[in-house]
C-alpha cells in the first residue's frame, strides 16, 4: 500500500474479526473500515459463535497487554 501511496482500505472479514482487524490496520497507519463477510447463509450455531467471539476477546486482551508492555504486536509498521 505504501509503495502505491494508498492510505485507506476496506477490510472484508467475518464480523467477529472486524474490530480487531480495523484496530490493527489503524495501528499501521491505514485509515480502514470493515465490511463484514458472512460465509454461511444461516445463523451461526450459538456454541460456535460463543467460541469465536471469546477467542476474539482473548486476542484483543493479548494485544492490549502487549501494547501496554511496549512489546511488538504484529510485524506491521505504524
Amino acid at each position: 500500500m505504501r509503495a502505491h501511496g494508498w492510505r485507506t482500505a476496506i477490510i472484508a472479514t467475518d464480523g467477529y474479526h472486524a474490530f480487531r482487524a480495523v484496530w490493527l490496520a489503524r495501528r499501521a497507519g491505514i485509515d480502514a473500515v470493515s465490511s463484514p463477510a458472512q460465509f454461511t447463509t444461516s445463523p451461526m450455531n450459538p456454541v460456535e459463535r460463543f467460541g469465536r467471539e471469546n477467542r476474539e476477546l482473548v486476542a484483543l486482551m493479548a494485544y492490549w497487554v502487549k501494547e501496554a508492555l511496549g512489546l511488538p504486536i504484529t510485524d506491521l509498521q505504524p
